[in-house]
């Protein structure tokens, strides 16, 4: 959840349960999901360097009755939802998902690395209505075919770009990026590049992620601060990013100080009371999927009646206390934070603002 572009239509509903969430939450402690990520299927042809789940083994993808039974339960809360996996585009029905989801969630984003995504899919995936696209390229052609282990990894991605700008012309593109030791050379040139094909831009730095247990060459975050200087220089520059100004400037922090590295300026987290994951083998968690911590739900058990459980509540209260996201800065859990709820959106935005003046001061 970044600055999303939610369509005119969808506003009432969306700003609707916002302010339901915000009145059930300060009067009387209620919690319910506003964001849901779906890790839909463990499924993926790609063979990323910086990711441990292809060597898992692991081939579970959620079933379609189960998930149509989340987003029932999902229907009166929740304004956005994501798929992402995995490799969201191996899922054989992951159309008439799209289509269910929107009947009943007001924003729907999936994260796909583009190498399915012809002019076919291009097609059906416009009809469907969804909001938003993402698509994973990790810098020019060589760097992004090395990092993710297939040819012709980097030509399908920008394939992927070209055939939705003409087929779903109403879906919202961004193009997904790490920063890394690996890629953070080519940046500044690669920024234009995407912003020439006239689509938005995420950045995500780069840490030990998706049920990764060891740190290799690509996991490490270790980069030179001129280097990152010169990127953030870029980076506010440019107007097609979607990242929060306040994200961009915690990665000076991010790579320069791990050690006492804090991505907000709270002990507190409340992502916990707003937001859930769901993995593909039917169970869900308040938090704590990317770095395979958390504690587990069952979605059998139907989720609405176990978010209402005094073993699920109790979990959220403890999460309310954790620190993961200082191991990673990880886009999907501290942007929703920056953004949400609507005291942190506005301490933030104003801090983003100050950030970015005083940076700007200080480079001249």
């Amino acid at each position: 959840m970044r600055k999303v572009e939610i369509q005119i239509k969808n506003l009432p509903k969306t700003i609707y349960r916002l302010m339901k969430w915000h009145f059930f939450y300060y009067f009387f402690k209620k919690t319910s999901p506003v964001i849901c990520v779906f890790y839909i299927t463990d499924k993926c042809l790609m063979r990323c360097k910086m990711c441990n789940l292809w060597k898992s083994g692991k081939n579970d993808t959620l079933s379609l009755d189960l998930f149509k039974k989340t987003i029932k339960d999902l229907s009166r809360s929740c304004c956005y939802v994501t798929f992402s996996g995995g490799e969201p585009l191996l899922v054989e029905d992951i159309i008439e998902r799209i289509v269910y989801s929107k009947k009943y969630i007001p924003h729907i984003h999936l994260v796909s690395n583009g190498y399915l995504l012809d002019e076919e899919m291009a097609k059906k995936l416009a009809a469907t209505g969804i909001d938003e696209i993402s698509i994973s390229i990790d810098g020019p052609r060589e760097i992004h075919d090395k990092i993710r282990g297939v040819e012709r990894a980097f030509e399908k991605a920008i394939e992927a770009v070209n055939n939705l700008k003409k087929y779903a012309p109403k879906t919202n593109i961004v193009v997904n990026t790490s920063i890394a030791p690996w890629n953070i050379d080519s940046l500044p040139e690669f920024i234009d590049f995407i912003e020439s094909l006239e689509v938005k831009q995420q950045f995500q730095p780069i840490c030990n992620i998706f049920e990764s247990g060891e740190f290799n060459d690509y996991t490490q975050s270790i980069i030179e601060y001129q280097k990152i200087e010169k990127l953030i220089i870029k980076i506010i520059s440019k107007k097609h990013i979607v990242n929060s100004k306040y994200f961009i400037f915690k990665m000076i922090d991010y790579f320069g100080n791990q050690k006492q590295f804090s991505p907000l300026r709270e002990e507190i987290c409340n992502l916990p009371s707003f937001y859930v994951e769901v993995k593909p083998n039917g169970m869900f968690y308040s938090c704590g999927i990317v770095f395979n911590k958390g504690k587990a739900f069952s979605l059998s058990d139907g989720l609405k009646k176990t978010m209402r459980g005094g073993e699920f509540k109790q979990n959220q209260l403890e999460l309310k206390r954790c620190k993961l996201c200082n191991k990673g800065m990880y886009v999907c859990y501290i942007e929703p934070r920056i953004a949400f709820p609507v005291f942190n959106f506005l301490k933030y935005k104003i801090l983003g603002i100050k950030l970015s003046r005083n940076f700007l001061k200080h480079g001249d």
